[in-house]
């Protein structure tokens, strides 16, 4: 990894080629997509906002003419507006936190991405039918060789779950630009400052008025309200997210300062996206709690 982050530190030559291969492996390699965001990240968080903009702006052109010559016209749009998008978000949030020196702050501007989008989708479409026919469409094989039983039942499923797609379709774009942005400044750390990510990730904690941004929003979601309680919904599902980020703060933290097997970060992160809202509800007691601070406490008194 320390070798691939020096190579695209060379120039914004080796930093273009990067971001434009992995991007293009991607469409058949997704993965791919965090090892070039996270290039634009880095180039962004140690040379700046115009430094990172001609590594987009060169990116895009390149994977914009590869999928026009090589690709069917009908993927080009799609896979083209994806990439920008996605890099786009990152470029941004790279910048907020070369400025503001705080991941904490920079998750909550990929948290108000989230509610634009929330609102935009609310905006311009009703939501629940349009997942709905996505999801049929998606389960399509499925439901075609399924039992009349099992046909109803995956059916009405799907329509309960198009009521949420929303907001989860948004957390998961945010929790995909929070992957590329850390990956980036982790590089960053490895070759400029050792240690400095680990400490960084460790201290994060999101802010007390977002926390009761959030605690409110969930509360006017269980409410009678129509769209409002929809779209009080979704923000919650988008904001439960980054206190899922910060719970995971908080296990890494907590596992340093006890000198604990990394074991027991892996069982973390096999059970946490099983138990998401649980983990999510952790992080957002943590902001009041100030779980580490108990924890170190501890540790001192022993």
């Amino acid at each position: 990894m320390k070798a691939i982050a020096s190579y695209i530190m060379r120039g914004p030559f080796q930093a273009t080629t990067v971001v434009s291969v992995t991007a293009i492996l991607s469409l058949i390699m997704p993965f791919l997509t965090y090892i070039s965001s996270a290039a634009l990240a880095l180039v962004t968080l140690r040379q700046g906002l115009n430094a990172g903009l001609i590594i987009l702006v060169g990116s895009s052109a390149i994977f914009g003419a590869f999928t026009y010559f090589f690709t069917s016209l009908g993927q080009v749009p799609t896979a083209l507006f994806g990439f920008v998008t996605l890099l786009g978000m990152v470029w941004v949030l790279a910048a907020v936190l070369r400025y503001t020196l705080s991941l904490a702050k920079t998750l909550q501007v990929a948290g108000g991405f989230g509610f634009i989008f929330v609102l935009i989708v609310y905006a311009t479409t009703d939501p629940a039918p349009m997942w709905q026919q996505v999801t049929m469409q998606f389960f399509a094989p499925v439901l075609e060789q399924a039992d009349e039983q099992s046909r109803s039942v995956l059916e009405e499923q799907i329509v309960e779950a198009s009521k949420y797609l929303t907001g989860l379709f948004a957390a998961g774009i945010i929790l995909n630009c929070a992957i590329c942005l850390f990956l980036g400044r982790w590089w960053q750390a490895l070759l400029y400052n050792p240690g400095g990510f680990q400490q960084e990730f460790h201290n994060l904690r999101l802010h007390n008025a977002f926390a009761i941004f959030t605690a409110v929003v969930g509360g006017i979601s269980f409410l009678p309200a129509g769209v409002v309680s929809a779209i009080a919904g979704e923000f919650f599902s988008v904001a439960l997210l980054l206190f899922y980020v910060q719970a995971l703060a908080v296990a890494h933290a907590s596992v340093h300062m006890r000198k604990m097997s990394v074991g027991w970060l892996v069982g973390i992160y096999i059970l946490s996206p099983i138990l998401l809202k649980l983990f999510g509800v952790v992080g957002l007691i943590d902001t009041w709690a100030n779980i580490r601070g108990k924890v170190r406490k501890s540790i001192g008194k022993s």
